[in-house]
């Protein structure tokens, strides 16, 4: 893996970032690591957003607030939504037939 090295860091930072490793039982190189991986969190396809957002709602749902709906159910929401749009620039009814 490449290395990096950060210049003129704050010396209040870096105390600040030994005292965070050793609350966390890591090195502060591995506090350092997991600092920069959390501030830059990889992009969730909308299925992974989703289904984290889902389990979120299960572990504490807010009383009064609708169930969020599945990723399946949203794919088929935009598949038919994709579908109307089609029927509509072909001219067809609802049922897929021609005016």
């Amino acid at each position: 893996m490449p290395d990096l090295h950060i210049r003129n860091v704050d010396p209040d930072v870096i105390a600040r970032l030994k005292a965070q490793a050793k609350r966390n039982g890591r090195s502060m190189e591995a506090e350092a690591r997991e600092v920069i991986e959390r501030g830059c969190p990889r992009n969730l396809t909308i299925q992974e957003w989703l289904e984290g957002m889902r389990r979120l709602q299960e572990e504490h749902p807010i009383p009064g607030e609708p169930n969020l709906p599945t990723s399946e159910e949203i794919k088929r929401l935009i598949e038919a939504e994709e579908d109307e749009k089609w029927r509509r620039i072909r001219g067809e009814d609802a049922d897929g037939t021609d005016d």
